[in-house]
């Protein structure tokens, strides 16, 4: 009998995806999280409002965008391009107690 080669695992390629986060007067947003909808895979904005995060390449990723106070921001993404995101304030809205 020949033997044979036991067949190469598929192991699933990453890209590191990059950008800013700025709110909507232009300033970065230190501490914004960026996040891969579906995972556990997530990271934050530094002092200049940059990220970086690794996702699986050779499909559509989506990324939800989100810093307290700001409405979250869902971009759909495929490959490495650098995704730039403006947030914007979430609309005040009164509640009544009951």
């Amino acid at each position: 009998a020949v033997p044979t080669a036991a067949p190469e695992p598929v192991v699933p390629t990453n890209v590191t995806m990059s950008g800013k986060i700025e709110d909507e007067n232009g300033r970065p947003m230190t501490g914004a999280t960026v996040m891969l909808k579906g995972s556990i895979r997530v990271t934050s904005t530094d002092a200049n409002g940059n990220y970086t995060l690794e996702v699986p390449s050779g499909s559509d990723n989506t990324l939800v965008y989100g810093y307290g106070g700001y409405d979250d921001e869902v971009v759909r993404s495929r490959g490495s391009q650098p995704v730039n995101v403006t947030l914007t304030p979430r609309a005040k809205t009164s509640r009544k107690r009951r």
